[in-house]
């Protein structure tokens, strides 16, 4: 027992690119149920990540149920979390708006884990699995932002997938 949270996940924001049916936010219904549809704004998060650093909370997730890129400035939230002496620091995103300049401000910005949520290896079953979603653009981004991470010798942040199991992807 701690006195503090060892890990804040933070819901920056309410909102996607996709409408994925295993997600919560593909079923606009249980959104409006169970989200106010606002997004946290940098002072507010800046007032939570400060009391986590006051109690060395050393893990945190500035995401929750949405894809983290539809936050214009994203790199900003991260680094600050980064000065603030977190050392575990995590998101998941599907990696649509992973441009080449946001890859290279998220490497600068002391993310230590990302994962890229695929659901699929195919295009034709990621197409079906994450509605909207353009595999080629995806993988492109993806592949980028390797390349970049290899290139400029960065150890972190460690990359990994993101799979949900479901009928239409089983078999991959």
């Amino acid at each position: 027992v701690t006195e503090f949270p060892l890990y804040l996940d933070i819901d920056l924001n309410q909102e996607c690119s996709y409408k994925c049916p295993h997600c919560i936010i593909g079923h606009p219904k249980e959104v409006g149920k169970y989200y106010e549809g606002k997004n946290l704004n940098f002072e507010d998060f800046k007032i939570i990540v400060d009391q986590g650093a006051v109690y060395n909370c050393p893990s945190l997730s500035p995401q929750g149920n949405n894809e983290p890129f539809l936050i214009k400035d994203l790199h900003k939230y991260i680094y600050y979390a980064h000065k603030k002496n977190f050392i575990d620091i995590m998101l998941n995103t599907n990696a649509t708006l992973l441009s080449e300049s946001r890859a290279r401000s998220m490497l600068k910005s002391g993310i230590t884990r990302i994962r890229f949520s695929l659901d699929a290896v195919t295009k034709e079953t990621y197409e079906k699995v994450r509605l909207g979603a353009k595999y080629d653009v995806t993988m492109k981004n993806i592949e980028t932002f390797l390349k970049i991470k290899k290139e400029e010798k960065y150890d972190l942040p460690v990359v990994g997938v993101n799979f949900v199991k479901q009928r239409v992807n089983e078999n991959e």
